[in-house]
């Protein structure tokens, strides 16, 4: 019967002398009657007390809250720059992914570096002393010192940005001389980069002059381009490097940050250097890498760098770099170097 009322209603109910007749409908059809008894009249229950008021039970504590655990490359400190939206370059038909240097990179040194790699404690001097030999390189042409390349009407004076050099170690560490595809990041979407590279049959004696050297050259290809790849970048016809010092003085790089690595080459006994500087923009292809004009007119607020004439002074607390002057002879910026 339990069964039976489940799937039925009542349809009709009707009152007889001691009989009592239901008609029940059953999923849209009738099935026919049952007959039952009324049953004998029954006395009204005795009034009943109202129970006392029970107390609230005590609150429950809440239960704690569970943990998710997250993949393992989801908490790598550099699992951040696997977005793919991060390497979406065009190459020249359609937009394709390629790996970032940083993506699953758990800044070990490969095997092409030897048995003791070691990276190269970049001190504030040292940073210092990068800084001064980019900058230095920015205001001979900005102010309009480098024959046959007109003055800069708004190129900054850079900065030490510290995750450009974290992605510059990283690549460093590859110990290979060769750009890597795609260092960007979430807040440099277009990361610049220039390499160096020197062996010796000796151990260094000085890392600081070596770097020196390394972006007097990158300059130096000013010699093998002209005016017209600075209002339109564009590949040497002849291939020839240019990209290296039009790189160096764009006035779209505000940001730089560099690490160096030194290193035995494997099965010889030549000493090794590399130095990967990297920035917070990029050489882009029929534009300019800088805007032509009397030096500094556009700089904001006017305000011109005393040390560095023809480049835009901004201030940025949390990215300067503030050190002492160098001690060592080979540590400190000549302004006569030949550039």
């Amino acid at each position: 019967m339990p069964r039976l009322l489940s799937k039925c209603s009542v349809a009709t109910v009707l009152w007889a002398p001691a009989v009592l007749l239901l008609i029940l409908d059953c999923q849209g059809g009738l099935t026919g009657a049952v007959t039952t008894r009324a049953p004998p009249p029954t006395r009204a229950p005795p009034p009943t007390r109202a129970a006392p008021p029970t107390k609230p039970p005590p609150p429950t504590k809440a239960p704690p809250p569970t943990r998710t655990l997250l993949p393992r490359a989801a908490t790598h400190p550099t699992a951040g720059y696997c977005v793919p939206e991060l390497c979406e370059l065009y190459n020249g038909t359609h937009v394709v992914n390629v790996p970032h240097t940083a993506c699953g990179n758990d800044g070990s040194f490969s095997s092409a570096c030897g048995p003791e790699p070691k990276l190269l404690d970049m001190s504030d001097r040292r940073r210092q002393l990068l800084l001064d030999m980019h900058n230095l390189a920015r205001s001979k042409i900005a102010s309009g010192e480098l024959a046959g390349y007109q003055s800069a009407a708004h190129m900054p004076l850079l900065r030490w940005d510290n995750e450009l050099e974290q992605m510059a170690a990283l690549h460093a560490k590859r110990c290979q001389f060769a750009h890597d595809k795609c260092r960007n990041t979430p807040r440099f979407k277009f990361s610049g980069q220039n390499i160096g590279y020197f062996w010796i049959g000796r151990e260094f004696k000085s890392h600081s002059r070596r770097m020196k050297s390394f972006v007097i050259n990158w300059f130096r290809e000013y010699q093998d381009a002209n005016q017209s790849f600075i209002d339109s970048y564009r590949p040497h016809p002849q291939g020839k490097k240019i990209g290296h010092f039009t790189l160096l003085v764009s006035d779209r790089v505000s940001r730089v940050g560099c690490a160096g690595v030194r290193f035995l080459e494997p099965n010889s006994n030549r000493f090794q250097f590399m130095l990967t500087c990297n920035y917070d923009y990029n050489n882009i292809f029929n534009e300019p890498i800088y805007q032509s004009g009397p030096a500094g007119s556009k700089c904001p607020q006017h305000r011109i760098s005393e040390k560095f004439p023809g480049l835009c002074d901004w201030r940025d607390p949390t990215n300067d770099v503030e050190s002492e002057e160098s001690t060592e002879d080979d540590n400190t910026l000549d302004n006569n170097i030949p550039l």
